[in-house]
């Protein structure tokens, strides 16, 4: 009986964790600027969870952290411009120089991101500065920041 019992707790427990890990979703951030150099057929633009970043805020960061609140995402995916070292906001840039300014909005997206957070980028993750930029990133916020290419 106490096996049984133990078993039936354990499988309760199981199933509790796996009906509230698919809640968790991927969540894409799409900055204002980069809308028409996306391929009208991807798909991208047809995922239910999209937030579109608005250029006439001044601060992108804080858009992103407003728009995660209470909310529970697998992956934070943000399309933006990039350079070696820069994310190029509509309204703004994210640059290892001035991370400091925008340290207290990044840190907060750890409360609502499990896994990690995709730029989509050729180059950003790229060079000393990029190196710089994603150590810093990951170092505010404890999350694994990755880069992936638009054509993967």
């Amino acid at each position: 009986m106490r096996n049984s019992t133990a078993l039936f707790f354990l499988l309760f427990v199981f199933s509790f964790l796996d009906i509230h890990s698919q809640d968790t979703r991927d969540y894409l951030i799409l900055d204002e600027g980069v809308e028409e150099i996306l391929e009208p057929g991807s798909g991208m633009l047809r995922q239910p969870d999209v937030y579109r970043i608005n250029g006439f805020s001044p601060n992108a960061v804080d858009q992103i952290s407003n728009t995660l609140e209470g909310r529970q995402v697998r992956d934070l995916k943000i399309i933006v411009l990039t350079k070696p070292g820069a994310l190029v906001f509509n309204n703004m840039s994210v640059t290892p120089d001035n991370i400091g300014d925008w340290s207290a909005a990044i840190q907060e997206w750890k409360k609502f991101v499990g896994n990690q957070v995709v730029i989509y980028s050729d180059a950003v993750f790229t060079g000393e500065e990029g190196m710089e930029l994603k150590r810093k990133l990951e170092e505010v916020t404890g999350l694994e920041f990755t880069m992936q290419k638009f054509n993967q």
